[in-house]
């Protein structure tokens, strides 16, 4: 069975998804943020020698994963607007 909307009908579903994209594009530059500071972290570590800033890039990393993750699964569970 064929339902004919108007026109100027908002497209509900299509909304939804682009919240959806959007969502997941949001969690996506966040962990990758997360990965740079790990990096940059990482690389201070060998320059300054300092094992705390390879435990903190580690941290940062998982926590980017994590984050990743949820984008991917689940993007409605973490709101970080």
């Amino acid at each position: 069975m064929l339902i004919r909307t108007p026109k100027n009908a908002p497209n509900v579903t299509g909304a939804r998804l682009m919240g959806r994209r959007e969502r997941i594009v949001h969690h996506h530059e966040i962990a990758s943020a997360l990965f740079q500071i790990g990096i940059v972290l990482a690389s201070a570590t060998i320059i300054t020698g300092m094992i705390v800033l390879a435990w903190g890039s580690g941290a940062l990393v998982l926590i980017g994963i994590v984050i990743t993750a949820l984008g991917l699964f689940s993007p409605h569970l973490l709101h970080l607007h």
